[in-house]
């Protein structure tokens, strides 16, 4: 593979039955696992996966209910979702990886290292969920019971999906301004994709509770566990969740470090894609240094 994401789909096996899934990868190298936040999809790291492919093999899966993977009525808890990336690894035959996640991404990353630690070499995590109890009160709005259905049915309308195209966006970016049209082209396609804002709503009721974020005080009480090296990486300008999470989640994990990124918003690797792939690729290469060679089996890209 080159630089350049490919596009592949392949069938993973869950609990709840076959998941048809679409997933990106590039380069050659050490093997990198990114999962995507809430409402995004494997595609938000295309603006990354060029600048780290020269040294790792990336592979991005879009998570059921997110682009242009099945969107079944599932348990789309972080737990749950952990489950899935596991037998996505198992799929492609990768026993052990570094993760990389974004927002909710980041949660199910570090589910994973919890649960099987002896697969996570390395953890970074780009505006973790999970890592405190506050969360922007737009988004705690939009779980209210009644009001997440009526926007769920607007937004599926071409105008209701370009609105929240833009007002997603407004809440992921420090300077919106910035955004690249691309990122709204998609937002606004996958709005009108059947299945995708219905996702959307059960993962957002499924990680939130009407006060804030649910599993913040169980996710902190276990950071103690998380033994691989672990780099928390923050946009001062985040409006989902406030960087002092980062900085006091920092001081519970074993091996953590912080980088925060100034002018930057939720989506660090869209909005700031340059910074966020050298603090990655440096962070990357001191991990591969001490890390045995993984056993791999053979791929399949079916």
């Amino acid at each position: 593979m080159d630089g350049t994401p490919q596009e592949y789909r392949l069938t993973v096996s869950t609990s709840r039955g076959p998941i048809a899934t679409e997933y990106l990868a590039a380069g050659r190298g050490s093997d990198v696992l990114l999962l995507h936040g809430t409402a995004d999809s494997a595609h938000t790291w295309r603006w990354i996966m060029p600048l780290m492919a020269s040294a790792h093999t990336l592979y991005a899966p879009s998570l059921p209910g997110f682009g242009g993977s099945d969107k079944p009525r599932i348990d789309y808890s972080p737990a749950c979702l952990a489950a899935f990336v596991a037998s996505f690894l198992d799929r492609l035959g990768l026993k052990r990886v570094s993760i990389i996640g974004n927002s909710i991404g980041a949660l199910i990353g570090m589910h994973l290292a919890l649960r099987h630690p002896g697969r996570v070499s390395a953890l970074a995590l780009i505006s973790s969920a999970g890592l405190g109890h506050e969360i922007n009160p737009l988004i705690r709005g939009q779980i209210v019971p009644g009001t997440g259905e009526f926007l769920t049915a607007w937004c599926k309308t071409p105008l209701g999906a370009w609105q929240w195209s833009v007002g997603l966006s407004q809440l992921l970016f420090a300077k919106p301004w910035s955004i690249p049209r691309a990122w709204y082209d998609r937002l606004f396609r996958m709005a009108l994709l059947p299945g995708y804002l219905e996702a959307t709503l059960l993962t957002l009721r499924a990680a939130n509770t009407l006060w804030g974020q649910r599993e913040s005080e169980i996710v902190l009480d276990q950071l103690h566990r998380l033994k691989m090296p672990t780099l928390v990486l923050w946009g001062d300008g985040d409006r989902i969740f406030p960087v002092r999470h980062g900085k006091s989640a920092v001081e519970r994990l074993p091996c953590g470090r912080l980088e925060v990124l100034p002018g930057c918003g939720h989506t660090a690797q869209v909005e700031q894609p340059q910074r966020v792939a050298a603090a990655l690729n440096r962070f990357l290469q001191m991990a591969d240094a001490e890390r045995p060679e993984p056993t791999r089996a053979a791929n399949s890209r079916a």
